[in-house]
């Protein structure tokens, strides 16, 4: 989908800045504020690379399709990295804060509500419990009615009730597709956990660590891990340490302690015991033996 170019009139409060190729549209609703749901405005942009926004609150709710690229979006102290093909939310009261990628910045479309049943149509969508964000199914239906939601806001001819039904026609979308993205969601989770371990396991991180940067409790990170990888996360974490320990004693002359530091263990005994118990060998014995390939040995169970 292309983001809107070119000079456009001013109706209904249209914003539009030469700098950036940005479109964003403010709808006068005539629906009161006990209405069920109600527009306010919408918009779609192709941001320049690490274009942010925020700190900011907003009053009302807010969805962003992204529909190329990706960027990073943070809150309740939680950080998310999102792409193509993800939907997120902002709720009435939240600090947020949202940055394009410097090499791929994102490309989204978004619109503005509120209404008495906001929060009932965002919980039927897989968008209120949990993390704020989920995947979407790229089609072309969606995107005509977001399409459609941005053109009718310009145009006079369009009333509220049918501008109101493309907004229920892309909620109708998104609970049509929620059951087929609960398994992606649950994978987008331990990717992004697993990922985490990979880039600071020489770091003294804990899983408490790990469920916070995902944006998920403990428990449900456990259950994830004992179901796709049969190892609890502190048991992947440890393995995971233990296994570039043993890449960098059979490949560099590092002494044994700063191996043991440069993979996340707090002490040289702590990692020697644990090393043992994971080969069969002591660190030492481990890097006198002439070869993997030579090894006689498997893991133990954890």
């Amino acid at each position: 989908m292309e983001t809107k170019t070119g000079n456009i009139s001013v109706e209904n409060m249209t914003y539009k800045d030469p700098r950036r190729n940005i479109i964003e549209i403010f709808h006068n609703s005539s629906h009161h504020l006990s209405a069920p749901l109600f527009l306010l405005y919408a918009g779609q942009e192709q941001c320049l690379p690490s274009h942010h926004f925020g700190p900011a609150m907003r009053g009302h709710y807010l969805l962003h399709f992204i529909t190329q690229g990706k960027g990073r979006f943070r809150v309740n102290n939680h950080t998310y990295e999102l792409s193509a093909d993800h939907v997120f939310l902002i709720r009435p009261g939240e600090s947020t804060y949202y940055i394009a990628d410097h090499e791929q910045p994102w490309h989204y479309i978004w619109f503005a509500f509120d209404g008495t049943e906001s929060e009932n149509i965002l919980k039927n969508c897989g968008l209120w419990d949990g993390a704020p964000y989920r995947r979407y199914i790229p089609d072309d239906s969606l995107f005509l009615y977001l399409n459609e939601l941005i053109e009718g806001m310009q145009n006079t001819q369009y009333s509220d009730y049918k501008l109101l039904g493309y907004l229920y026609l892309i909620f109708g979308y998104l609970t049509n597709n929620k059951s087929d993205d609960t398994a992606a969601a649950k994978s987008d989770y331990l990717n992004s956990a697993l990922l985490y371990i990979n880039d600071h396991y020489s770091d003294n991180i804990s899983v408490q660590d790990i469920s916070d940067h995902v944006g998920i409790d403990r428990t449900y990170l456990y259950r994830l891990f004992m179901k796709e990888l049969s190892l609890s996360p502190k048991q992947y974490l440890t393995q995971y340490r233990l296994k570039a320990a043993s890449d960098l004693l059979n490949t560099t002359r590092l002494p044994i302690s700063e191996i043991a530091a440069g993979c996340g263990f707090s002490d040289t005994s702590s990692f020697g015991k644990f090393f043992r118990d994971f080969t069969g060998f002591t660190p030492r014995q481990y890097r006198n033996i002439d070869g993997v390939g030579n090894l006689s040995w498997k893991p133990a169970d954890p």
